[in-house]
């Protein structure tokens, strides 16, 4: 019975390791990239979504891109004194109104269960259609296989294993996903971090990547710092193309904790994690407690967060900043993590206290976010679910079970909100409909 609970406590223990010693892992020796294509396909053009300007400064340093050759030579890094950018400046934007129904208008289904499994689960993300999800699924600390469900069939196709670390992306065009896999002697010392792609047959499209910093841009490109962290490189994981982009953030990492702090060393030495804007013109990257803006040119801003934050994500249409902070720690593990928005327009910040989990609805103004409601007889916190309105900053509770170890949610373009919805001794996925009245 305690064989699930015990997998999802580890689950839990590496989602948070992951999110909060990202800097701790052995650095070997740096190697180039190396790409292996994919059959080319064409992207769709991404949105054209206003962004806020950035203020420039004369102490950027230099700021270059080489599309050949590649991969590149590889160079020391060498960190130059540390330097603080200038705080980030919005507006003058218009407020948001609202445009879509009330918060009345909104009809939610019941909860159903369209999965279950003797693993601990995680979701990583809809497939484009609505019907299929991308799990993760943690077998053992060792091993973990990424899977396709078709949450209308209930059938499941195991598409890549192994001893994964970080995120997993989905690439549309090629049918496949990203993931990053742990390198090991036979000792099981981790040697390094590749970066493999796979649709059922795994292939390596880079190695010693620093897993947490692998992004993947609206046009399907694989970003990624290797462990030369002053060089940001750009693959076309079809073609096997790269750039590369000469961008130390380290040099931003300005004095935030006093170097007699238990963990000043962990916290200077964590990887920047990158989360591109929707219109790719600029990304946010953050490395608790550094949290910046960066634009085209390389220039970094700074949001100046006072806690940390994690569970980044954009609106679908750009306009807002989604995430949710807490008070840190070595573990990042906190009593209250509390969900905050900040509306690029205009520069203004909001929130709601004591937030899990959050997915973004289509429409850019609705927030389904997982909230803490107490603790059940065996002390296992209970999380509820919460419709909120970011325009009108409304909240309505959504009708359904109270929820335990719920680790990821994601909302489909089609309407169905899923769920990671576990009891003590069986790993589940959860949909929940969601429609309106207009």
């Amino acid at each position: 019975m305690w064989s699930l609970r015990i997998k999802q406590i580890l689950f839990f223990w590496m989602c948070t390791l992951w999110l909060g010693l990202s800097g701790c892992y052995p650095s070997p020796t740096p190697s180039p990239a190396r790409v292996i294509p994919i059959p080319e396909a064409a992207y769709p053009p991404p949105p054209e979504v206003s962004a806020p300007a950035t203020p420039a400064s004369e102490d950027a340093g230099e700021h270059t891109e080489t599309e050949h050759p590649y991969p590149p030579p590889v160079t020391p890094h060498s960190t130059p004194a540390y330097q603080q950018p200038p705080l980030c400046e919005f507006g003058p934007g218009e407020s948001a109104e609202p445009t879509g129904p009330g918060l009345d208008d909104f009809v939610f289904g019941e909860m159903q269960v369209v999965y279950t499994s003797t693993e601990a689960l995680n979701i990583v993300e809809w497939l484009p259609g609505g019907q299929r999800l991308l799990l993760r699924e943690t077998t053992n600390t060792l091993q973990e296989k990424i899977t396709i469900l078709n949450v209308r069939s209930g059938h499941t196709q195991v598409i890549a294993e192994g001893d994964l670390w970080g995120s997993i992306h989905w690439l549309p065009q090629a049918k496949a996903v990203s993931y990053v896999e742990r390198v090991r002697d036979n000792n099981l010392n981790v040697l390094g971090y590749d970066l493999r792609i796979s649709a059922g047959q795994p292939r390596q499209a880079a190695e010693n990547v620093i897993p947490e910093s692998v992004y993947r841009t609206q046009t399907g490109e694989l970003g990624f710092y290797s462990h030369n962290q002053a060089i940001l490189h750009r693959i076309n994981p079809l073609t096997g193309e790269g750039k590369i982009t000469s961008l130390d953030m380290d040099q931003w990492k300005y004095p935030k904790i006093p170097k007699e702090h238990l963990y000043y060393a962990m916290y200077q030495d964590r990887p920047w994690r990158i989360i591109p804007h929707p219109s790719n013109t600029w990304r946010v990257f953050n490395a608790p407690p550094w949290l910046y803006l960066v634009d085209e040119s390389g220039q970094p801003c700074d949001l100046s967060v006072e806690r940390q934050a994690v569970r980044l994500q954009w609106s679908p249409d750009g306009r807002y900043l989604g995430m949710t902070t807490n008070d840190g720690g070595i573990l990042v593990l906190t009593t209250q993590s509390d969900f905050r928005v900040l509306d690029t327009f205009t520069g203004v910040w909001w929130g709601i206290p004591e937030v899990h989990e959050y997915t973004w609805m289509p429409d850019s103004q609705n927030v389904v976010a997982l909230v803490k409601a107490g603790r059940n007889e065996d002390g296992f916190f209970l999380y509820n679910l919460l419709f909120v309105d970011i325009v009108t900053q409304e909240t309505r509770v959504i009708p359904a079970e109270s929820l335990i170890a719920a680790y990821q949610m994601d909302m489909s373009s089609h309407g169905q909100l899923a769920l990671t919805c576990p009891t003590i001794d069986t790993g589940r996925i959860c949909l929940i409909s969601i429609s309106t009245h207009r």
